[in-house]
């Protein structure tokens, strides 16, 4: 478990003192909270915890395509599918996307090859911050 992701979900910035890292209920119990909105209860803090367990993942290696890599980003956001959900895996693939530039940089000289990995990770991080403003005006 992940206590920390699980309150910037509920709570995203959420004001507290005290340390989550054990992930045990002790120490979320021991946490001061100093935030007007209400603290999460255990119970929801497990249950983030389990609906962040059963999201989708995106594995991306190096030896994927360019071509792969997007359709990872499209098999993560079904039409039926919240924009919170599908952020986590948006940001794991442009992240990938990015290494896959940085290899290629370094690897080729063909720059053709190069504009389109520079182009594909611009346009998803576009779309990773579109999503991420969306989310923001939603809370």
């Amino acid at each position: 478990m992940d206590i920390a992701l699980c309150l910037d979900e509920l709570t995203p910035s959420a004001r507290y003192a005290g340390s989550v890292t054990d992930n045990t209920r002790e120490c979320y119990d021991a946490v001061e909270w100093d935030d007007e909105r209400a603290q999460p209860t255990w119970r929801e803090i497990e249950e983030r915890w389990q609906e962040i367990e059963t999201r989708p993942t995106v594995v991306v290696t190096a030896d994927h395509t360019l071509e792969e890599r997007v359709a990872a980003v499209e098999a993560i956001v079904p039409d039926h599918q919240g924009l919170c959900e599908a952020v986590p895996g948006l940001v794991a693939t442009s992240r990938e996307l990015t290494n896959r530039v940085t290899e290629l940089q370094r690897d080729t000289a063909d720059l053709g090859d190069l504009r389109a990995a520079t182009s594909v990770v611009t346009d998803v991080g576009r779309e990773t911050k579109r999503i991420l403003d969306d989310l923001k005006e939603q809370t």
